[in-house]
């Protein structure tokens, strides 16, 4: 998405930490920065649970809307004790509050 006051595009997504595995890439949710739509910075991990077996926790498919100077997020999470990564058992909404003091 882009917002007009940093004169960037925003992105949320999954950050690749394990290149090799083409499956379970989503323990961390992270915010990506461009100013043309062609290079992308990686800015801050959101949510990381890289940390966590690749089985038990999944963050995915975030949409997103600015709300001021915050981040207002919906995702679907799997999480405490769910069948796999990718078979979610909690929607959430949440805040990432300050997106912009990542933006340099």
């Amino acid at each position: 998405r882009y917002d007009p006051v940093t004169d960037r595009y925003i992105m949320l997504g999954n950050e690749t930490l394990y290149p090799d595995c083409r499956n379970h890439q989503r323990t961390v949710l992270a915010m990506a920065v461009s100013k043309d739509l062609d290079d992308w910075k990686l800015v801050h991990r959101i949510i990381d649970y890289h940390e966590r077996s690749i089985h038990e926790v999944g963050v995915q498919y975030p949409d997103f809307l600015f709300d001021g100077d915050d981040i207002v997020m919906l995702l679907r999470v799997s999480l405490n004790g769910a069948r796999n990564e990718h078979d979610s058992n909690y929607t959430i909404f949440t805040r990432f509050e300050n997106f912009r003091s990542y933006i340099k």
